[in-house]
């Protein structure tokens, strides 16, 4: 499921279901959960499931079905394919035999995204290499942290302003200069600005690791008080 939903987006601001309809403030919810995915997680491409400690050791011993990512212990595995939600979708694994000289996609099971780890539908032989691709996430977006959800919220907010009033933005071109108008002033633009600079603060703060730090689980009451200026 997304990780917001229209009626959350209209928490935070003024835009009600006459401006946006439900269907297509979903579709906003749906370009601001690419947005956000693509602004907090790393793709990680084919990564060897090698040994990492005593308890996520990654054998491939032939009855083994159960592989771990590599930073499976400070990170998540993400949402790849931006649906809002982190499925056996999110995760390609391959699984490598030198000795036959053949690269297999494994079928996957299951997957733990807050521990991290892949479960195969079959242990790979003994020997053989297996290899993920997955998204890294440094939150969990499967029961997407708040954060995760109020970012959600802010960029689908900003980009159901930027839908609203984009008629309001003029440009300029001179030559190489390029000046921007805002014909519907400062005060028809501002809400676009606001929710989007909120949404970069927010942003940095889950990629920088400070929320885990501090231990975020209350989420923002001030986003409140968005839709009263």
């Amino acid at each position: 499921m997304p990780y917001c939903s229209p009626s959350d987006v209209r928490e935070i601001c003024d835009i009600s279901s006459d401006d946006i309809d439900d269907p297509t403030m979903e579709s906003i919810i749906q370009s601001a959960t690419t947005q956000l995915n693509s602004d907090v997680n790393v793709e990680v491409v084919e990564e060897e499931a090698a040994y990492i400690d005593q308890y996520r050791k990654n054998k491939k011993d032939g009855s083994n079905t159960t592989y771990y990512v590599q930073d499976s212990w400070k990170a998540y595995i993400g949402d790849r394919d931006c649906d809002g939600d982190v499925d056996t979708s999110d995760v390609k694994v391959y699984v490598y035999d030198s000795a036959a000289e053949t690269k297999t996609e494994a079928t996957v099971s299951s997957i733990d995204a807050v521990n991290g780890s892949v479960v195969l539908s079959s242990a790979p032989a003994s020997g053989t290499k297996v290899k993920i691709t997955y998204s890294k996430a440094p939150l969990d977006e499967d029961e997407p942290h708040q954060a995760i959800k109020e970012a959600c919220m802010l960029c689908a907010a900003s980009l159901a302003y930027l839908k609203l009033r984009g008629g309001d933005y003029g440009k300029l071109r001179l030559g190489d200069l390029t000046l921007d108008s805002y014909s519907g002033a400062l005060s028809a633009n501002r809400p676009f600005t606001v929710y989007k600079d909120a949404y970069y603060d927010l942003v940095q703060k889950i990629v920088s690791g400070d929320l885990v730090k501090i231990g975020y689980t209350s989420g923002l009451p001030f986003l409140k008080h968005y839709a009263e200026e």
